[in-house]
């Protein structure tokens, strides 16, 4: 079976949805829920890969309609995607642990 990628055609979405359905009998959004879209994109972040509406339509066209489909635009989904935080040691906590290590003491 062929694809069918209409997320590169400049259609309003109502029209790609109802396209979409009346030839895979369901959306490509389908497979990206809400909290999908925010887990790709936060995984993206972390990664340090670019984030935008043009760098996603180009890599992940589904990712960018569901993206526009659940929030509305893809600036706002972005805003939505939490902040990575880890905590990194000092290097004189990374020097210690590295003693013991060496040492045997871990």
């Amino acid at each position: 079976m062929r694809q069918l990628n209409l997320s590169m055609l400049p259609i309003n979405s109502e029209i790609r949805m109802q396209l979409e359905r009346a030839y895979l009998g369901g959306s490509q959004m389908d497979m990206y829920t809400k909290e999908t879209v925010l887990e790709v994109l936060t995984e993206m972040k972390y990664l340090g890969k670019p984030i935008s509406s043009a760098s996603l339509q180009r890599d992940r066209p589904q990712l960018y309609t569901a993206a526009v489909e659940h929030f509305g635009s893809v600036e706002m989904t972005v805003s939505q995607v939490p902040t990575v935080k880890y905590k990194t040691k000092s290097l004189v906590e990374q020097e210690r642990e590295h003693n013991r290590y060496l040492l045997g003491l871990h």
